[in-house]
């Protein structure tokens, strides 16, 4: 069963994700990302409002990894929140 990952990052963060933008702390912030093997795309792009701007997702197929990334995204200072949850399915 795949499950959403969504992620608030910090302002800072919402900058360098996804950037090629080379500032060394923007730098650093992407490193970070790539090293959990994961593509975080930004929920409403087109969001006039920076807090909405700042909250990003994506999706893992594994329960079990899907926690652990979690957990380590929590651990970082640029993260706000995460949390993960199911993706949602039409009743059967």
């Amino acid at each position: 069963m795949p499950f959403v990952i969504t992620v608030q990052f910090t302002p800072q963060a919402v900058r360098a994700v996804g950037s090629d933008n080379s500032a060394a702390d923007e730098t650093e912030i992407n490193e970070i990302l790539r090293g959990l093997s994961l593509e975080f795309h930004q929920n409403d792009p087109l969001a006039d409002d920076e807090e909405l701007k700042s909250y990003f997702s994506t999706v893992i197929d594994d329960e079990v990894r899907a926690n652990k990334i979690v957990e380590r995204l929590m651990l970082l200072s640029f993260v706000l929140g995460a949390y993960m949850k199911p993706v949602d399915a039409p009743p059967e």
